[in-house]
Formats: structure tokens, sequence, C-alpha cells
């Protein structure tokens, strides 16, 4: 679900992106399965993908709360702190998609 979100965000298309990556995170991490499963994906990486896909559809207020959450955590990718941290400058700014 994860490559999914992050693929169909990667061609602009943000709603199904949204949706794949909500419902990645109501499944949740799979229990008792360790093969080709990437812990990163379920500790933080479902919760990047929603905070950009949630500024793309208008929902500005929960993607900054998502990457101030983000940002907090201790345990990010450089990359995708140096991408939040670009992100979080846009929202501080009150940039909003275009359209909305």
């Amino acid at each position: 679900m994860f490559r999914l979100a992050a693929g169909y965000r990667a061609h602009a298309h943000h709603h199904v992106a949204l949706l794949y990556a909500e419902r990645a995170e109501a499944i949740g991490r799979p229990q008792g399965d360790r093969l080709f499963v990437e812990d990163w994906v379920y500790e933080w990486g479902i919760d990047a993908e929603r905070s950009i896909s949630t500024w793309w559809v208008g929902r500005v207020e929960e993607s900054r709360r998502l990457v101030d959450a983000l940002l907090a955590r201790h345990d990010l990718d450089d990359a995708y702190r140096t991408a939040l941290e670009s992100n979080l400058e846009l929202l501080q700014r009150g940039a909003r998609p275009p359209g909305d």
C-alpha cells in the first residue's frame, strides 16, 4: 500500500495516493511475517506519505500536524528529514495547494 501511495503521489494523483496511504495506516504492520517488511515504512514512512498527500488535497492543518510529529522523531532518514523541513517552511508561510 505504501508503494502504491508513493507511486500515485509521484504521478500527481494525490487523492488516490491519500486513499492508499490511509489504508496502509489502517492495516498496520504485518504480524509474524518479517520477510520483505521494511520497518521504517510502518514507523514513519506511511505518515510521511500522508503528510504530502493531505497537503495536496487541501487538508493543510492535518499535513502540518503530521509534519510536526515526523520532525520530532529521531529515527527519520536524512533525505526525508530534509524534505519534511522544506515542507514545514511552506506550511509556515501559509502555502496552499494549487486550486485551493
